[in-house]
């Protein structure tokens, strides 16, 4: 998928990524109450994932907030 929205984005342009922190996979309810199968990766895995489409990592972190753990990524298009 990253590298296909690469396809159409220019280069050096900025691309906000929200992923998983843990390897899970699961079934949770979601936003709207509903039972959903959910799975990711880990942290790790993910900044690969994105530096594999084509982009420079140049901020991710651990967004604890809202009471779940997600990483948060900024990635320039090479």
């Amino acid at each position: 998928m990253f590298r296909k929205i690469k396809t159409f984005i220019p280069r050096g342009a900025y691309i906000l990524v929200t992923m998983g922190n843990d390897e899970w996979e699961g079934k949770e309810a979601g936003a709207g109450g509903e039972m959903m199968e959910w799975s990711h990766y880990g942290a790790d895995k993910n900044l690969e994932i994105i530096e594999n489409a084509g982009f420079q990592i140049v901020f991710n972190k651990i967004d604890t907030s809202g009471g779940e753990k997600h990483l948060v990524i900024i990635a320039k298009s090479k």
